[in-house]
């Protein structure tokens, strides 16, 4: 930089000599005079360049410096490991991973995500059922992902699971019926019935008790009076 200043000066201080020397006549000091003019100019062009040359090459380290640092960052973002969750995500909805088993409360239809109106049917559960449920629907808390024994899962309503089965409960609050006796009602006889003792003689009736009396037999007639059976001479 001080070497092109130094050739400077010295074409400037050339021009001066040259008009000292040949300026002779007007039209000769005219030509010199434009000839110094040119050669600062041209001397001032080349200064102009050089200075513009090296902001532009500043300028250029300094994009390269920035650039190199966004693309750091970007690459470090890019790398950043995502962290392990239990939850998967579906098309609108999250499912939190359970494992954990219920039985179903009565009869009902199953579908293929956590909606009974959005969703198509996938089975049925039967009453006192017990169901593999995997998961539990975060938006929708009240529905449960379960998997039947194919491997395959679908959704139903926590309104239909219970923890207890509800066909046991009811077998044992059910009461046991005893075994009815049938009692025979002695049959009402009126005056001496025609019946016959171990002798195959004809013998009272007890109107107390509906057997045929013995010999001896006694019992309590309407009356208050005793009345005793006596055995045939």
């Amino acid at each position: 930089m001080e070497e092109k200043k130094m050739k400077k000066k010295l074409i400037v201080m050339m021009g001066l000599i040259i008009i000292g020397l040949t300026a002779c006549n007007s039209d000769e000091e005219k030509a010199v005079m434009n000839m110094v003019e040119n050669t600062k100019i041209a001397a001032s062009m080349e200064e102009e360049e050089s200075t513009a040359g090296q902001e532009s090459t500043g300028s250029e380290e300094y994009s390269t410096d920035e650039g190199g640092t966004d693309e750091n960052e970007i690459l470090t973002a890019a790398s950043a490991p995502t962290p392990e969750t239990e939850e998967t995500e579906q098309a609108g909805y999250t499912v939190e991973t359970i494992d954990k088993k219920m039985y179903v409360k009565e009869w009902c239809n199953t579908y293929m995500g956590p909606n009974e109106q959005a969703y198509e049917l996938f089975g049925e559960c039967n009453k006192g059922e017990l169901v593999h449920l995997t998961g539990q629907v975060k938006e929708e808390s009240n529905w449960y992902e379960y998997e039947v024994e194919t491997g395959d899962k679908g959704f139903i309503s926590g309104e239909y699971l219970v923890a207890e089965n509800p066909v046991e409960q009811e077998t044992a609050q059910k009461p046991s019926t005893p075994n009815q006796t049938q009692t025979q009602t002695p049959e009402q006889t009126t005056g001496t019935p025609n019946t016959t003792d171990a002798n195959g003689v004809q013998a009272p009736v007890n109107p107390n008790t509906g057997e045929v009396m013995k010999p001896g037999d006694s019992y309590i007639n309407q009356t208050g009076a005793k009345v005793t059976y006596l055995e045939h001479l």
